[in-house]
């Protein structure tokens, strides 16, 4: 398996005719814009949407689930699981996607997110750190004032 996207963002729609469509893409970093630093507190949520693209090799096994793993300061903080519809073409793209409406960041930090596949509830694909996100907070005057 090779990953060609793993996209960060707001939100996933699924379009007709089998299109979606990546709405708010992130990039590596979060900045939680806040008014007084020295009155917020931890944890803060946020929108998380994922939108991965793996793809198959001809050779490899068809897989039936995944689960996404992220990690903050090397403990999981958030784990979702689903199931992958695959067509049997020798090659094709697997497409996953996640949206999170209220996800908790527990601390300003790097995010460590992991992907792994399974058939039959075997692993076929195991990847970490897949990509990584790095969260920090600043107050909103000083970004103003930059």
């Amino acid at each position: 398996m090779i990953i060609q996207e793993f996209i960060f963002c707001d939100d996933v729609r699924q379009e007709m005719w089998n299109k979606q469509t990546v709405v708010g893409i992130w990039g590596e970093n979060l900045l939680f814009q806040i008014p007084d630093k020295n009155k917020m507190k931890w944890p803060l949520a946020a929108r998380l949407g994922l939108f991965i693209r793996l793809k198959k090799e001809q050779e490899e096994i068809n897989p039936d689930s995944f689960s996404i793993s992220v990690l903050f300061n090397d403990k999981e903080c958030f784990n979702s699981k689903g199931n992958i519809l695959v067509n049997n073409n020798p090659t094709t793209l697997i497409t996953i996607t996640m949206v999170n409406n209220n996800f908790s960041f527990p601390g300003e930090g790097i995010y460590k997110f992991k992907i792994t596949l399974y058939s039959k509830n075997n692993i076929i694909f195991d990847n970490f750190p897949v990509n990584s996100l790095n969260v920090s907070v600043a107050e909103l005057k000083n970004i103003l004032a930059s």
